[in-house]
Order: structure tokens, then sequence, then C-alpha cells
């Protein structure tokens, strides 16, 4: 039986919320404030310490936490700030969460959580394929808002490198190469039609992002030109179920940057 979403978010958004999940006929426990969330007795409170943390320290518009073992919950977190999106960021963030809730119900995904949470992998290139995923039931169910969010989002990721990437001290390599080039890479080749003028339009903006980078210094040169193998092992991960070729690749461009400054943060939640 799949299992329900504890939501917790600000009391003003219940109704947009529940309208959103009923729309996409999801299973769900009536939404809590954090506040309400401390006393939850269907919930272990060494998670509901760990949401709670989540909630306070912000930074996301609105999260899926999920697992494949039957005693973890899955939760919903929205923080306050998401009062503050426009309407139609609201129901894109809700939409992606809710791609992230269904596909656990593929095989293959499913098999993958189960993959990372035994190996203990956390970092942002190992859930690209879980992000492909996500962005591809947004795709599928709202194309609008697919492809707003990429043309408000994504296309501006080459004008904030080029601007701020000097001013990134926190989390440096996911937040430069890790989400702004490879994932927008991943999503960009594997969710819209090839054909169109919109995937026309990204890939011209991936490029200046991939020479930007690669003339910004030689070492970030390195790791751009790793992803000429990206698609290959992309597909091996989705047509042949093929994880541990997509793990090794991983590491491969997580130890590239080891010769730049350090290694890959530890866990960042599904986004």
């Amino acid at each position: 039986m799949k299992k329900k979403i504890f939501i917790v978010a600000p009391n003003p958004e219940f109704d947009f919320i529940i309208k959103m999940l009923l729309n996409q006929r999801v299973i769900f426990c009536s939404p809590k404030t954090s506040d309400d969330m401390i006393n939850n007795e269907d919930i272990p409170n060494n998670i509901i310490a760990n949401d709670l943390y989540v909630l306070k320290n912000g930074g996301f518009n609105a999260q899926v936490f999920q697992s494949v073992c039957g005693n973890i919950p899955t939760r919903l977190l929205i923080p306050d700030a998401f009062s503050e999106l426009e309407l139609w960021m609201k129901e894109y963030s809700i939409l992606h969460e809710i791609g992230h809730y269904f596909s656990i119900d593929k095989k293959d995904i499913k098999n993958y959580y189960s993959f990372l949470e035994k190996n203990k992998l956390y970092g942002q290139l190992y859930n690209i394929p879980l992000e492909i995923e996500a962005e591809k039931y947004v795709y599928k169910n709202n194309k609008k808002l697919f492809k707003r969010n990429a043309d408000q989002v994504y296309l501006n990721y080459y004008t904030d490198l080029k601007n701020n990437i000097h001013k990134i001290k926190n989390n440096f390599f996911e937040q430069v190469f890790e989400i702004r080039f490879y994932r927008y890479y991943a999503i960009i080749e594997n969710v819209p039609n090839k054909k169109s003028k919109f995937y026309k339009k990204h890939k011209k903006k991936i490029k200046k992002i991939r020479d930007f980078l690669s003339n910004e210094k030689e070492a970030y040169k390195e790791i751009v030109e790793m992803i000429d193998n990206f698609d290959s092992n992309i597909y091996n991960f989705f047509n042949n179920n093929d994880f541990q070729l997509y793990i090794n690749y991983c590491d491969s461009v997580y130890v590239k940057n080891t010769k730049t400054k350090n290694n890959h943060d530890n866990a960042t939640a599904l986004s």
C-alpha cells in the first residue's frame, strides 16, 4: 500500500495544497503547521526534529522526504516563505514534489532509492535521475509550468554564474556544477521535445555556461568536459537499470572535484 504524505505547511496555504494534491490523486493526511508537528504521534521524534530543523533553515520552496523503508513516513515540507511565491511557482513547486512522490511507484526508481539508502550515497549528482523523473511528471501534466520555470529559473543560470560565481562560498561545487550545470543539462536533454525551439534555446544557454566555466579555470574545464560521457550513463540508467555504472560516473566527477577544492557535501533533500 502506498504511503500517505504527512504535510507540514503554513496554515494559509492549506486549501491551496489540498486542492493540488486532490487534483493529482495523492494520498495525504490533514496538513499541520510546524507547531502542530511537535506533538504528532504518528512520526518518530528524531524525524520531527529533523523536519523542524529543515523548515527553520528554509532555502527551498517545497520538499518531499521519502524512503523505501516501511517505518519511515513520507513528508511534504513547505516553509513559511512559500506564501511569498507567485502562484505559478507555488503550483510548479508542489507539482514537482508530487512527481517525486509518484516516481517511487516505478520499479527502477524504487530500486534506485533503495540502492542510495543502502549505500548511504548523498549528493546532487546521485539525485539527478530522480530530478529527471520529477520534471518529466511536471512536463507531462503541465507543460506551461515546466517551460515557465525553465525560462525564468534555468535560463538565468548563465547570467547568475557570470555575475556571482566568485561570491558563492557555501556548497560551491553543488551550486555551480551539480545544479546549475549538470542537473540543468540533464533535465533539458531528457525531458522536453528535442525538436522544439524551447529545447534549442536552452541548449544554447547551456553551451554558454559550458564555455564560461571552461574559460574560468583550467580545473573547471576538466569537470565540465566530463559531461561528455553523461548521456550514455543516463541512458544506461533508464534503459538498462545499470545503477552501478552511473554511480561510478558520479564518483569520478566528485573525485575530479577533490583536485580543485573539497569533496562533495553531504545530503541534500530532493528539490
